[in-house]
């Protein structure tokens, strides 16, 4: 198994050290620009771990000049993206896999809900979800959870008038911390900040579990510090036999064997070392290898203050509940007439508490005695579909290298027609439940004392474990009917990943991955 990055100990955890205790109390931004540019536009990436992240100078990717990317959330630690993702882990349904026989976009996916539903199971209950059971599997299928989060007052309240009032579901977060101990992993204590790392391994992270499980067999080898850049191919055969490195530290080209090769670089990544690999690309004889590119959106979103609502105030010791609300989607649904400009769904997540009125106005004494007024808040965030493109793609740019000569990628990505609209029209659902009178209290005021919408341009996301790039499986988007191998080698088999759901559903890498490899072998299913 090789690693770019290096291994996180239990010391690299800081969820427990306040920014006080920090060189720059997380309030010098410039600071980890200088390396991480790129890295940190991500949520994550805040002075705590900054060094978990590629560093953009020492690893450039180039963009087109009028269209650029955010390629955020590059790791380098074992474990990667999972050790920041936002850790949502919703099922896809039919409603996702057949998409294409509702609105003709694209083609269907050869395989529906209950060709995974028991590898559903199975990965639900190794990685740990939380979550509640809705019922509402014809959009957002239940699954095997962890005892539920508890929501606050008013979540509850926002929650049972969506019901109500609009037919809608606003369910807890179906996050993968855990909330009973399992495999040796505690319970979560609610210290909040998951991407700081977790001493107690509470939240799924591929170090602490799938990484971990295979270094106890004995009969795996974790090699860091290996900069793959190209698989090695035998001549004879036409078949991977191994893989070639630069060590990181010496600058060393290494080669490693084996009887077979997995690629799990992550999606750019990886198709970065295929199209590196051989001139035109290796496994490429479909010609669509980097192309295809695809993310999940996210922008716009609403807030508003409910000061009639009181709940219990969550002061700077409270306990941090590591998840939020989801509100499942209402746009585009089987029965229901379809959107004239606009394809699919988009999802909300968000969340609403008590707390102090930290962007409280005035300064000195001022301040101080109005910041310790309560004020309970509620925000929406919405996150939209991307759909198939051949010419969002990546490709190399051989005029750029690393600092360990790799070329490096270039990406030309952007967002349109049908995904453009989604935070417009997500904002127009969030009007509808802003109206007058339309959120639940004992005695409601006529509305929120508040409320505000922001309209940020459509941006990728970089949430989830990884993005997809469709054209890395070499499987024409004609060809998807078939069973999930290369185009060219019959006998390569790759992972059969469903358009990006609106929202991180990371656990369905997993699910299709485990499918896919029990039906190689011909496996039960246990």
């Amino acid at each position: 198994m090789l690693e770019a990055g290096r291994a996180l100990t239990d010391a690299d955890y800081k969820e427990h050290v306040p920014a006080s205790s920090l060189p720059y109390r997380n309030r010098a931004d410039e600071v980890i620009r200088r390396t991480r540019p790129k890295q940190k536009d991500c949520y994550a990436c805040r002075e705590w771990n900054y060094d978990w992240f590629a560093n953009d100078i020492d690893e450039p990717y180039t963009t087109p000049d009028d269209k650029p990317f955010a390629w955020m959330g590059r790791m380098r630690v074992v474990g990667g993206r999972t050790n920041v993702w936002g850790r949502q882990s919703y099922r896809l349904g039919d409603i996702d896999f057949k998409a294409a026989s509702r609105d003709g976009h694209g083609v269907d996916w050869p395989l529906s809900y209950a060709d995974l539903a028991p590898y559903y199971d199975i990965v639900d209950e190794y990685v740990g979800i939380t979550g509640i059971n809705e019922g509402a599997d014809a959009v957002v299928p239940d699954g095997r959870f962890h005892p539920p989060m508890g929501m606050s007052c008013i979540e509850h309240a926002v929650r049972r008038r969506l019901r109500t009032q609009f037919g809608r579901t606003m369910t807890l977060g179906r996050s993968a911390n855990l909330t009973r101990p399992i495999n040796g992993r505690s319970a979560c204590h609610y210290c909040g900040p998951c991407e700081q790392g977790c001493a107690t391994h509470s939240y799924f992270n591929s170090a602490f579990t799938t990484v971990a499980d295979a270094l106890r067999t004995g009969r795996t080898t974790l090699v860091t510090g290996a900069m793959v850049h190209q698989v090695i191919v035998d001549p004879a055969t036409g078949k991977a036999r191994g893989v070639s490195y630069i060590d990181r530290s010496t600058r060393q080209v290494r080669e490693v064997y084996a009887r077979v090769v997995v690629m799990a670089a992550q999606a750019l990544e990886s198709t970065r070392i295929l199209l590196n690999s051989r001139e035109g690309g290796l496994a490429n004889g479909s010609g669509v290898l980097g192309k295809y590119l695809m993310d999940h959106i996210s922008g716009g979103g609403a807030s508003a203050e409910f000061p009639d609502l009181a709940g219990t105030v969550m002061g700077p010791d409270s306990p941090r509940r590591p998840n939020g609300i989801y509100l499942m989607r209402f746009r585009n649904l089987p029965g229901q007439p379809a959107a004239k400009d606009f394809l699919r769904g988009y999802g909300y997540q968000g969340g609403g508490s008590t707390g102090l009125r930290g962007n409280a106005p005035g300064f000195g004494a001022a301040y101080k005695a109005t910041v310790r007024d309560t004020a309970t808040t509620f925000n929406f965030g919405g996150f939209g579909e991307c759909l198939p493109y051949a010419d969002n793609e990546v490709s190399i740019d051989r005029d750029v290298v690393d600092t360990w000569g790799i070329p490096a990628a270039r990406v030309h990505a952007v967002a349109r027609q049908p995904t453009r609209p989604a935070p417009r029209h997500g904002l127009a659902g969030r009007r509808d439940a802003r109206r007058p009178g339309r959120h639940a209290h004992p005695n409601p005021p006529q509305r929120a004392a508040s409320a505000r919408l922001w309209y940020p341009r459509s941006r990728h996301g970089p949430h989830g474990p990884g993005r997809e790039v469709v054209g890395a499986q070499s499987v024409p988007a004609g060809a998807r009917g078939e069973e999930p191998v290369c185009h060219r080698r019959r006998r390569l088999p790759v992972d059969r990943l469903p358009e990006p759901d609106p929202d991180d559903h990371g656990a369905d890498r997993a699910v299709v991955r485990l499918h896919t490899r029990r039906n190689e072998k011909g496996e039960p299913v246990r």
